[in-house]
């Protein structure tokens, strides 16, 4: 059978260890053992990915841009667009700034 790695490392390790390389595998959303011990034994570290910041601010953009259709629907049915509807939108942008400048500051 070829198989591309064909080299077997066997190491022991005690329990908190292994509690310890899991933790690092869950931070890192590593898929599996083998990928996560792999990538630290070649590269030395893993960094792990918070994506929360950015479902976040997908979310706060999404509600932008719907507020943004319904304005331009307003703005073509009466010519014009209300206080209300451009006021709401710059709360939402100001809201987006402040989400990507904490997202900023955290991966400083």
């Amino acid at each position: 059978m070829n198989r591309l790695r064909d080299r077997n490392i066997h190491i022991m390790v005690t329990e908190g260890e292994y509690n310890l390389i899991l933790a690092g595998m869950k931070r890192a959303k590593a898929s599996n053992m083998r990928e996560y011990l792999s990538y630290l034994l070649i590269n030395g570290y893993v960094v792990g990915r918070d994506s929360s910041g950015l479902d976040k601010l997908s979310y706060e953009v999404n509600k932008v841009g719907t507020n943004i259709n319904q304005a331009v629907h307003l703005c073509n049915i009466n010519g014009r667009i209300g206080e209300t509807q451009v006021k709401d939108l710059s709360d939402k942008l100001g809201l987006i700034y402040k989400i990507m400048r904490d997202f900023e500051k955290a991966l400083t």
